[in-house]
């Protein structure tokens, strides 16, 4: 087994990302306010905050090298009658625990470019405080409004919304940084405090982006939507010309290629121009290498596209296990793999937040455990594994560990404890000449915006 994973580090702009609440005093947050936060967090956030151990601690690092004219903003200002709750897909805020109610969140995205999950800093902006309590909870006070601002780790990592609640981490809880843009909702202040939900599942995402003086402007988004969602018990129906039960097209003694493109998605998370267009270009590429269109199978909620679709993470894994269990059918298997990840125990994609309540449940992500146990022992007489997300590497380390891979090829974006640039490293596959050149060759020696890619080959 052969596996090639690509490195690169590179230094990108940093989105902040900011949800408020009007105070009671005022109808809405002055910008010169915002601004205040912005610059009093992120000197902060540059100059003293910790970067904790843990797979996000180079990521940290390389954050605090980011200047301020490289941030782009998003805010949203909402009616002074309701607080807001952070919601991270990963769990944050449930486990019957009710996430903390604020009346402003505040983000740093120091990679926007780039695959969710990376290291973001998250901090809870709150009103009207006395400077003694902020200090005690380490915030940064800001006197002219007595707004307290409080970075924010997960508890126990656990994926728990949490407050820092001294100037020195408590070592007996292992906590962690966030990698993953919230979901901001409002929540009436009003409420009944154990009434269930604590949010409202399918609630408007307050985060918007801004254009403020002395930062970047805001990262170009696509508009075009995503397809229509609905619930099915074991993911999401697309709504155009899906199936639920895949057909195999292997006819006796016809051998055949098969791809599958797996582009996961999350329902607040606007998606690029790249990520629009990136389920064409794959299949444009197939194309050109003599794989037929009805070999051809897609699992995506980001556009609409005719034919050949995986409708639920059901019908997707059924798919791939009857690829790999078929004797004499297929040639060679190329599975695609882009999409939000989710750094758990369990390395998973994210597939679609179907039920919109953004926290990720068994049957919207696709773990790369599962993907081994699919392609276990599998029959084709190549697989080939494109991996192009965050912590792609952990692929690469559990493929090492198994015995039941013999025949794949991986190709990774980056290590165990890296992020993805967003779908560069799929686009620079794709540009290059797969019929004159050995697979392996591709990846030797390559360039991305003026970087230089290593790709390290390892043969099991």
């Amino acid at each position: 087994m052969a596996i090639w994973t690509l490195f690169r580090w590179s230094i990108l702009p940093v989105v902040v990302v900011i949800a408020a609440v009007s105070p009671s005093s005022v109808e809405n947050l002055s910008h010169q306010r915002h601004e205040i936060w912005v610059t009093s967090a992120y000197t902060f956030a540059t100059t003293s905050a910790p970067c904790l151990s843990g797979p996000l601690n180079v990521q940290c690092t390389v954050a605090k090298t980011v200047s301020q004219r490289q941030t782009a903003v998003y805010i949203t200002e909402f009616d002074k009658r309701f607080k807001v709750v952070a919601i991270l897909p990963d769990g944050g805020g449930s486990h019957g625990h009710p996430p903390a109610e604020h009346d402003a969140i505040l983000v740093f995205d120091p990679f926007p470019q780039a695959s969710f999950g990376h290291f973001i800093w998250l901090f809870a902006v709150d009103h009207m405080q006395r400077a003694e309590d902020c200090d005690q909870h380490n915030g940064v006070y800001v006197d002219s409004h007595g707004d307290c601002l409080q970075l924010i780790l997960k508890d126990g990592c656990r994926h728990l919304l949490r407050h820092r609640r001294n100037r020195f981490y408590d070592r007996s809880e292992k906590r962690c940084q966030m990698d993953f843009l919230p979901l901001v909702l409002a929540r009436n202040s009003n409420s009944i405090a154990d009434r269930e939900p604590f949010w409202t599942a399918g609630g408007s995402q307050l985060l918007k982006c801004a254009e403020l003086s002395n930062f970047a402007p805001c990262p170009e988004a696509s508009t075009t939507r995503r397809t229509a969602e609905k619930p099915v018990e074991d993911g999401f129906a697309d709504a155009v010309q899906s199936r639920d039960e895949p057909a195999m097209r292997c006819r006796l003694f016809e051998i055949c290629d098969h791809a599958v493109i797996l582009q996961g998605s999350w329902s607040h998370l606007q998606p690029s121009p790249a990520d629009v267009t990136l389920h064409r270009d794959i299949v444009d590429f197939l194309s050109r290498h003599g794989f037929v269109d009805e070999n051809v199978k897609y699992f995506t909620s980001v556009q609409h596209a005719a034919g050949n679709t995986l409708a639920n993470k059901k019908s997707m894994r059924t798919y791939l296990r009857e690829m790999c269990s078929s004797f004499y059918c297929v040639d060679s298997l190329v599975i695609f793999i882009h999409g939000p990840a989710m750094y758990t125990d369990r390395l998973s994609i994210l597939l679609s937040d179907h039920n919109n309540n953004g926290i990720a449940d068994d049957s919207e992500t696709y773990s790369i455990q599962e993907l081994l146990e699919d392609t276990a022992d599998c029959t084709a007489n190549n697989l080939y594994l494109i991996a192009d997300h965050s912590y792609s590497g952990k692929l690469v380390s559990q493929l090492r560990l198994s015995t039941r891979h013999q025949n794949v090829i991986a190709v990774t974006s980056g290590g165990s404890d890296q992020f993805s640039p967003n779908s560069r490293f799929i686009r620079l596959w794709l540009k290059n000449d797969h019929k004159n050149s050995c697979f392996k060759d591709v990846f030797q020696v390559s360039k991305v915006n003026g970087y230089h890619i290593r790709c390290i080959s390892t043969q099991l």
